[in-house]
């Protein structure tokens, strides 16, 4: 069962932002803002300003992490681990060297790449 009055809320709180955004001369651009609704079960919501209805996305990035709105993080994973291997793979010269040691590359494994794989994690 989905509680319906979390869009009802939404829609109250985005209504706020052009009557705030008048006393600041900025505005809300219809085309870049994007509604998400969080939950398990695909949820259709409407919200609505300046008279047009707010595109509902299923995933965004943020922060350069993918949110989607099962709660899902399999996507954004595997996207860390591609820019891991990416960078793993730039340093290949590195890796195959014979003047560097493996406890060395080790050290530069953890380092230079385990940072960029887990980015974001928390563990």
């Amino acid at each position: 069962m989905v509680d319906t009055q979390y869009p009802h809320d939404l829609q109250e709180l985005v209504g706020r932002v052009p009557r705030a955004s008048v006393k600041t001369g900025l505005s809300l651009i219809i085309e870049k803002t994007k509604v998400m609704m969080l939950s398990k079960d695909r949820m259709e919501i409407k919200i609505i300003t300046n008279g047009q209805k707010l595109q509902q996305v299923t995933s965004f990035v943020y922060l350069g992490s993918t949110l989607q709105e099962n709660g899902d993080c399999e996507m954004d994973i595997r996207k860390r681990l591609g820019i891991g291997r990416s960078a793993m793979q730039s340093l290949s010269n590195m890796w195959k060297s014979r003047d560097i040691t493996n406890d060395t590359k080790v050290q530069l494994m953890k380092s230079l790449i385990l940072p960029i794989a887990t980015y974001g994690c928390e563990g």
